[in-house]
């Protein structure tokens, strides 16, 4: 089990996105291209990631878990169209469509069984904001003045949100999720050994669909604690709240890790929670399963 876990889960998703990242980065870098490649280099490894826990992704999944890899696709052909477009008002839309989609395939099993009509419309559009600002802050902090601390915050995410949901009671999930926390780590090698290579704000969408999705999943299905849920969704505004208060009052190394220390802190407060014994408000997980049924 572990010797899988190890194989699929972390050593192929990160062979996977670090080859098509370098390659591609490299091969394309007096072009102007290799920016879109980010994106989907990671869905790819991800879905390799996949494949290689659950088998082959289904054309139409029967349970929800099955369409993390066509989101994370879904989110990659998003960042490769914002890199082509410079429309703000594109990207922005494009980022809104694909996060209320997100939510509404993952949620639409509870839509009519425990939730009213106005309530899965709300429930829905609400996961999809909290999506669309996690897309933001990624790319936002993946921008800034150190340009491996961006995905070295997404790492911290996905990785943290892996371990949150894996402790709520589903490992599947978690499994799932830290196939993605692979792939970025080989994206920070990659960082850290090219110039070259483009940063994470480039495949801003495909981390927080899939992590964000992750988390969603470990809310409505199993035990992730509310409290967790809001924990992991500040862990990237936190850190960007701790660099406005702190501003230049600090050498910048040591303002760098008080930042991250904050981060961390949150994420790990996330787990914490998430691992202790189940709280009335802890999600759905229940009354219900990943299922669709046999309706859909």
């Amino acid at each position: 089990m572990l010797v899988q876990l190890a194989l699929y889960g972390v050593l192929i998703p990160a062979l996977v996105a670090g080859v098509i990242v370098v390659v591609a980065g490299r091969a394309w870098r007096t072009e102007g291209s290799a920016p879109a490649i980010v994106g989907p280099g990671l869905a790819a490894g991800f879905v390799a990631g996949y494949w290689g826990l659950l088998g082959a992704p289904a054309a139409i999944p029967i349970d929800v878990t099955g369409w993390l890899p066509h989101l994370a696709v879904l989110a990659a052909v998003a960042c490769a169209v914002e890199n082509g477009i410079s429309s703000r008002a594109v990207h922005w839309a494009g980022r809104l469509v694909v996060s209320l989609v997100t939510a509404w395939l993952l949620l639409r099993p509870l839509a009519g069984s425990s939730w009213t009509t106005g309530q899965a419309m709300v429930t829905t559009a609400g996961f999809g904001l909290v999506l669309l600002a996690t897309w933001y802050f990624i790319a936002r902090a993946a921008t800034g003045e150190h340009r491996l601390v961006g995905v070295g915050l997404a790492i911290l995410l996905a990785a943290s949100t892996a371990a949150a949901v894996a402790a709520s009671g589903s490992l599947l999930v978690g499994q799932l999720t830290g196939a993605m926390a692979a792939g970025l780590g080989a994206l920070f090698v990659a960082m850290l050994v090219f110039a070259a290579i483009p940063t994470a704000d480039k495949a801003a969408g495909v981390v927080a669909i899939v992590t964000g999705g992750a988390a969603i999943l470990g809310f409505a299905y199993s035990q992730l604690p509310v409290v967790s849920l809001l924990l992991l969704a500040i862990v990237i505004p936190a850190y960007m709240a701790v660099c406005t208060v702190i501003g230049d009052r600090l050498a910048s190394r040591l303002a760098t890790a008080i930042r991250l220390g904050v981060a961390a802190v949150i994420a790990a407060a996330a787990i914490g929670l998430a691992a202790m014994p189940p709280a009335a408000d802890g999600g759905s997980g229940d009354d219900y399963d990943y299922a669709y049924g046999d309706d859909s």
